[in-house]
């Protein structure tokens, strides 16, 4: 994975599907200008209204991060809480900066800067922790149960409320006289590449839409489960290996954290999200080969949200990409934004060539992956219509371009022989486009696979 260190600068250059690793990079280069802001001698933390322990703990922990080795750096900064951090304090500062804010709002974009500077000494005591020295810090509070630092590989389990004093010597230091132990975090070995199956992750990011694993109990629960279904993901990743390789090589040098959930716990949900690159929040899955798909769709989404950083795909048209929810999605009964619509269509591109290649080598596992394959690419065929249908940037129009030479690539490997199985693809499609689809779009819809019957 990419290293990013505190002597970054902030990054200008293009970020291509194959650097999706460097988004790590851009949160410390984030974090830098937020460190310029506030250590720079034109009092501008005292402009913006912030107290000085907060500036003045922010400022510790910074210097302490800044003297850890590169490695010890670069291990912190990639827990994707870090980014998230990352983000929101730079945010927070570029608001605080505008003279036009209320005084409510202002007041309360103070707390919230206040309360994100404080907690950024959580990263400084997980490079303690890393390297196993001292440092001390204003106390941070913290309610009984799992506590994983920023940028931290451990995960404690406090057995009482009380606040964390710092580390001394490589051991955490509590205000409770007892501190319950720490706590292993389950790993996944795939060759050289290591993924931390991270349940305190998922603590803290509940906002974020994470459906279960933010309650203390539910931790424990997940931390355990971790070590259950470790096993199982290996198998999983190692399908991906198989029969989707490139993706797979890309997955390694990206994503460093996987949380699995049971489907049947707080609903089936998975969740990639732009602010926590290199995490994947999955519902577990029996069958391996699904689990496998779900691997490498959810990767793709990150691969997305780094394009994305790039420039914007749709251009302003009338329609609002993010929020007018007007389109038909074939893994969704209900209507969709075009931007959610591409992401579907981007991610479905690499999976379906992972259901095409598991077709040729294991035709008859019980999961049917002709039948798999055939699936998506007739939904592929039917987002790709509605995509094409709607105002596109030069650089949207490009990314769009390139996708469909993949996709006609792959129908051409595909070459539909069993006809009987491309029909019954069909039809299911169709009966779901007649449910759920937009009714001014059914038959427009629907002619794109009248052919096919």
């Amino acid at each position: 994975m990419v290293t990013p260190q505190l002597e970054c600068k902030p990054q200008t250059e293009v970020v291509s599907p194959d650097a999706v690793a460097g988004r790590s990079v851009r949160g410390a280069a984030m974090a830098v200008v937020v460190h310029r802001a506030l250590s720079s001698g034109d009092s501008t933390a005292g402009d913006l209204g912030l107290p000085s322990e907060a500036v003045d703990a922010f400022l510790q922990a910074w210097e302490f991060l800044r003297q850890r080795t590169p490695e010890i750096q670069g291990e912190v900064w990639q827990d994707p809480r870090c980014y998230l951090w990352s983000r929101t304090a730079f945010e927070l500062l570029a608001q605080l900066r505008r003279k036009e804010n209320k005084l409510s709002e202002r007041e309360a974009l103070q707390n919230q800067l206040r309360d994100a500077l404080r907690t950024f000494s959580e990263l400084a005591v997980s490079a303690a922790l890393r390297s196993e020295t001292s440092f001390s810090c204003l106390p941070i509070s913290r309610e009984a149960g799992l506590w994983s630092p920023l940028g931290s590989d451990r995960i404690f389990d406090l057995n009482t409320s009380g606040e964390i004093l710092g580390v001394e010597q490589g051991v955490l230091r509590h205000s409770a006289e007892h501190l319950s132990e720490e706590r292993k975090i389950p790993r996944v070995l795939c060759g050289s590449h290591s993924f931390q199956l991270h349940p305190g992750i998922a603590a803290d990011l509940a906002p974020l839409g994470i459906y279960f694993g933010a309650a203390p109990e539910e931790q424990r629960f997940l931390l355990d489960y971790q070590s259950e279904v470790a096993e199982h993901l290996a198998e999983a990743l190692a399908v991906v290996e198989r029969s989707a390789p490139e993706q797979y090589a890309r997955v390694c040098e990206s994503i460093g954290y996987i949380l699995l959930k049971p489907a049947d716990h707080g609903g089936f949900a998975n969740l990639s999200h732009s602010d926590l690159p290199g995490f994947m929040y999955i519902s577990n899955q029996a069958c391996v080969y699904d689990l496998a798909d779900t691997i490498v769709h959810e990767y793709r989404h990150h691969e997305l949200f780094a394009i994305e950083e790039e420039d914007r795909v749709f251009n302003d048209n009338g329609i609002d990409p993010y929020n007018e929810a007007k389109f038909y999605s074939p893994l969704r009964d209900d209507p969709r934004p075009m931007h959610g619509l591409f992401h579907a269509y981007f991610v479905m591109l690499p999976v379906l060539r992972l259901w095409k290649n598991l077709s040729e080598r294991d035709a008859g596992h019980e999961s049917d992956p002709r039948k798999r394959a055939y699936y998506y690419a007739l939904q592929l065929k039917i987002l790709a219509s509605q995509i094409l249908s709607v105002g596109k940037t030069t650089f949207g129009m490009s990314l769009f371009s390139s996708c469909e030479e993949e996709r006609a690539v792959l129908e051409r490997e595909l070459s539909f022989s069993d006809t009987v199985l491309l029909q019954a693809c069909a039809k299911e499609i169709i009966e779901h486009i007649e449910g759920h689809a937009p009714g001014d779009l059914r038959e427009v819809l629907r002619a794109e696979l009248n052919g096919i019957l």
